[in-house]
């Protein structure tokens, strides 16, 4: 059987993803938000049901303990936001989440944009004449 990574599998299309491919025999790596929603897959899939970070992220989400649903995202949307992007031909590269994701990367192009033109004289000094 093969290893399966599965991102979002405290609750909804991740955990039941989890749960078909552990039933199936498969080992499955499983991400959460919130890791405590994946003690019971480990512990009813001994061996197979492993929490992606139990031993690196261990210090991190004792800080985020208390913080679930205080995310800017709504993690239903986002889900539907999946669910309408397999029905879609032509697929984005990226799709940001959120206006958090799509402020953060619009301030890194705009940095990037003011770096290109900082040095744009200098750059095509290499071209042929």
């Amino acid at each position: 059987m093969s290893t399966w990574l599965i991102t979002g599998c405290s609750s909804g299309l991740g955990r039941a993803l989890a749960v078909h491919a552990l039933d199936l025999g498969h080992k499955v790596v499983a991400t959460a938000r919130d890791p405590r929603q994946l003690e019971d897959l480990v512990g009813r899939y001994p061996g197979r049901a492993v929490d992606a970070y139990a031993d690196t992220a261990g210090k991190r989400r004792k800080e985020n303990a208390g913080a679930p649903g205080e995310e800017p995202g709504d993690p239903d949307r986002a889900a539907d936001l999946i669910v309408r992007l397999a029905s879609i031909d032509q697929l984005p590269f990226r799709m940001p989440m959120g206006s958090d994701a799509v402020s953060m990367i619009r301030d890194h192009l705009r940095h990037q944009l003011n770096e290109l033109d900082q040095w744009s004289d200098l750059s095509t000094t290499t071209d042929r004449p």
